[in-house]
């Protein structure tokens, strides 16, 4: 007998906010047009909503006044908390000409919307001096990756100064419990992303330990194929590993998961790495050869930091 299942898509920080993630109505659409049941969830825009919060400068306050009361403090430090308190104080000045970038008059004006992105740019630096060794940034692409698996270990165990994990357990695993998924897939395709998706993997199970847990992952196999290791990164948790550039896999996975058969064979879908270790150094970046068919209806387009003429400019997100 066939099991319905839930599919949730999502997205991770971190990546540009200014635009949506073009894999997510594509994956949508293309399990839609199958027959499942897909939800998808951009947790990236979530997270940069997140950060210009007054839930998120209380965290931050009190981060920034721990850090500097018992470590040995830089004149960088010193310089990002007074640019801190000073958000705090007036939280509007930062805040509002950020998400005033929605406004078309604002998005047009290259002197209006330059300006925005440089305070916002600004915020996102002082926030980082205090939770390294990233670098957040608007356009989303900045990230000191450390360089062996051990390094990587210790951050992702780190509760206190990791800003993924204090965004995954203050926001994001609520929103994600109340979807209510059976099956959970996200995409790792930049260095910037490796580090939140190793956190979430290591902690969704917690919360939903019955869930089907699979990651698309282009990006992990050079990694993999390097060697020195990073094989060890791969979580526990993780029930399935999808290498290549295709939703083909997924869904003969999910397929397989609904009516009750085993996980089935495919090149590109992975159950042990140990044991399929041919299957990542065969591995080549092919693109699909015809694209997929799109579907945007989970998604918000004023959500993203840029004005769209398809979108309207609501008040800011919780």
């Amino acid at each position: 007998m066939k099991n319905k299942m839930t599919v949730l898509n999502l997205l991770l920080p971190q990546w540009n906010p200014l635009q949506v993630f073009p894999v997510l109505p594509m994956f949508k659409g293309y399990f839609t047009h199958h027959g499942l049941e897909v939800k998808t969830l951009d947790a990236n825009v979530r997270f940069y909503h997140w950060l210009l919060s007054k839930d998120f400068l209380k965290i931050l306050e009190n981060h920034v006044s721990h850090t500097m009361m018992t470590n040995a403090v830089t004149r960088l430090q010193c310089e990002a908390a007074e640019h801190i308190q000073t958000v705090i104080s007036e939280p509007e000045q930062t805040f509002d000409p950020i998400f005033n970038l929605r406004k078309q008059e604002v998005f047009e004006d290259e002197r209006q919307r330059n300006h925005a992105l440089e305070i916002w740019e600004n915020y996102l630096t002082s926030v980082s001096i205090f939770f390294p060794p990233m670098h957040l940034s608007y356009r989303g692409l900045k990230f000191e990756l450390p360089k062996n698996p051990e390094a990587i270990r210790n951050y992702c165990q780190n509760e206190e100064e990791n800003l993924f994990r204090l965004y995954y357990t203050h926001v994001l695993f609520d929103q994600v419990q109340n979807l209510k998924p059976d099956f959970i897939t996200l995409s790792i395709i930049s260095n910037e992303q490796l580090l939140p998706s190793l956190i979430f993997c290591h902690l969704i199970k917690r919360l939903l330990p019955d869930i089907h847990l699979c990651v698309g992952a282009p990006l992990l196999v050079e990694y993999l194929k390097l060697g020195h290791g990073f094989e060890q990164l791969l979580p526990d948790e993780l029930d399935s590993l999808v290498i290549g550039h295709h939703f083909e896999p997924f869904l003969a996975l999910i397929q397989a998961l609904e009516q009750g058969k085993p996980v089935p064979e495919h090149p590109y879908l992975l159950r042990n790495i140990k044991q399929e270790q041919h299957k990542v150094m065969e591995w080549k970046p092919i693109l699909p050869e015809s694209g997929y068919p799109k579907d945007y209806s989970d998604i918000n387009l004023s959500d993203y930091f840029h004005f769209s003429p398809l979108g309207t400019v609501n008040s800011h997100m919780s």
